[in-house]
């Protein structure tokens, strides 16, 4: 796991709620995988396994995002931008 993502806190609702901090930054809850899937998608993995997932594969904003098993489905190819 090479990289590490921290800024300001932002939560999402239960179940697989992910928290993204500035609290203990480099603390293993932090550090994800992030590999390229082409086409300036990129797929990010926890250091539990879990993959940083779109829930419904929707793209209305306030949307719930969350961890689940990766799937490689475009619910969990992230455009950086």
């Amino acid at each position: 796991l090479g990289s590490l993502i921290y800024g300001p806190p932002v939560s999402c609702a239960p179940p697989g709620t992910v928290h993204i901090s500035v609290a203990n930054p480099g603390s293993a809850s932090q550090l994800w995988r992030v590999s390229a899937l082409g086409g300036g998608r990129y797929s990010f993995t926890s250091a539990s396994g879990l993959a940083l997932d779109d829930r419904g594969q929707r793209t209305s904003e306030g949307n719930t995002v969350w961890l689940y098993e990766p799937n490689g489905g475009p619910a969990q190819a992230w455009v950086l931008t």
